[in-house]
């Protein structure tokens, strides 16, 4: 589903009845429904789709994205959506401290 035309203030559309309509709507059409955000830091849209979504996966990049963004980013997701997870994408499986594995399993409280 495209975006659609530019607006001054999109974040009065992500609040919008019809928005949630069209949530509802595809919620009870789909199994998985992934709705892709701007960056959360500079923009609040990903705080605004949070409250109405099961899950959020915040995405960083590894070795780029400092500790302090990504811990301020979850703090703003926490407080409106307790099911988060969190993907560190641009890793160099060759070459990482996860030893060609790719992945690793963290715990948070």
């Amino acid at each position: 589903m495209l975006a659609g035309e530019i607006v001054d203030n999109p974040g009065e559309l992500l609040q919008s009845e019809r928005f949630l309509h069209l949530l509802d709507y595809l919620k009870n059409k789909f199994d998985i429904i992934i709705i892709d955000s701007p960056p959360l830091l500079y923009c609040a849209d990903a705080i605004h789709l949070a409250k109405y979504v099961n899950y959020v996966i915040l995405t960083t990049r590894y070795k780029y994205s400092k500790f302090s963004q990504i811990s301020e980013a979850h703090s703003r997701l926490w407080r409106v959506n307790k099911n988060i997870g969190i993907v560190a994408n641009a890793i160099n499986s060759y070459n990482n401290m996860f030893h060609g594995m790719g992945y690793a399993y963290t715990t948070s409280t």
